[in-house]
Order: C-alpha cells, then structure tokens, then sequence
C-alpha cells in the first residue's frame, strides 16, 4: 500500500479548433510525477472560464451544471485513487485515469457484453435463435484469455515492438 503518495487533480481548458472562441475542459490527474489527461467533452465560453478557480464564472444554468459536474469528476477520480490504494494495487495517474474511466480490468467491458447478451436476448429470441448463437461460458473463458494475451502479452511491431498495455499505461 502507498501511504504517501501525492495527487493532485486540475482542470485546465484548451482552445476548440471548429469555434475558437470556445474552450474544451480537460482533466488532469498528477501522481507522484507522472501524469494522464483526458477530455471531459465539455465546452464553454471563453468569457465564463475562471482560470484562477478552475471551474466555471457566472450564474447561468449552464455554467451550474458545468461547476457541479466537475465537482463530480473530481470527486469520482479520488474514489478511484482510494479504491486503488484499498485494493492494494500499482497506483500511477495512468491507473486512476483508467480506474475513472472504468477500462481498468482486463478487457471488462467485452466480457460484460457478452454476460448482457446471454441473460437479456433469451427473452427476445426464439429458441433455436438461442441454441445458435447462445455464447457459453467456455467462450467467456476464451475471450478472456485472449484479450489478456493481446493486451499484456503480445508484442505489436507497430507498436515499436510493446504491449498495447505498455503504451497505454505508459510503462514502455
């Protein structure tokens, strides 16, 4: 478990290149040196950004909502740190980004597609339907296999001969 480890979490905008006069807002997570940002898909403005504060100007709806959501965010990226440190796990930005973003777990999101499969469609399809195209949990266990080998073992020679976990996680 890392006790001391140092997080800080800034928002900071950047000019939108179709509406310059707009900013688009970024995250930024800093751990201990390293860093990860990602884009909140959130623009406003450049006359309702406060530089000084990080967050929105103004009273507007708009600029409310905006204010809370980054609340939010900042709120979701230290229970993620928190959740990392409770699981005992290798704590990098990179990590907390993913954690927040909930691509963390070895290819998660496919596996629980094909959980979402089996357990909604039964309902909407016939039953040969099911018997052709039901996906077993022999499957499960071979996708699961196999996106772990692709993502933390196989090399990519476009990749400069790395692991696409190296390159996202910034370990390469």
């Amino acid at each position: 478990m890392q006790i001391n480890s140092r997080l800080s979490i800034n928002f900071f905008t950047r000019k939108c290149r179709r509406e310059p006069e707009n900013l688009i807002i970024y995250a930024r997570i800093t751990h201990d040196k390293s860093r990860a940002e990602f884009s909140l898909n959130r623009e406003l403005p450049a006359s309702l950004w406060d530089n000084s504060r990080k967050r929105g100007k103004g009273f507007s709806r708009y600029v409310q909502s905006l204010n809370k959501y980054l609340d939010q965010v900042f709120t979701q990226l230290h229970e993620a740190h928190r959740q990392l440190l409770e699981e005992n796990k290798l704590i990098t930005s990179s990590a907390i980004k993913a954690r927040y973003l909930g691509v963390d777990e070895d290819g998660k999101i496919f596996l629980e597609l094909i959980t979402y499969h089996n357990t909604t469609m039964h309902t909407s399809l016939k039953k040969g339907t099911m018997k052709n195209y039901y996906s077993t949990g022999q499957l499960e266990v071979k996708m699961e296999g196999f996106i772990k080998y692709y993502n933390y073992q196989r090399y990519h020679e476009s990749l400069d001969n790395l692991t696409r976990a190296d390159i996202y996680f910034g370990t390469g």
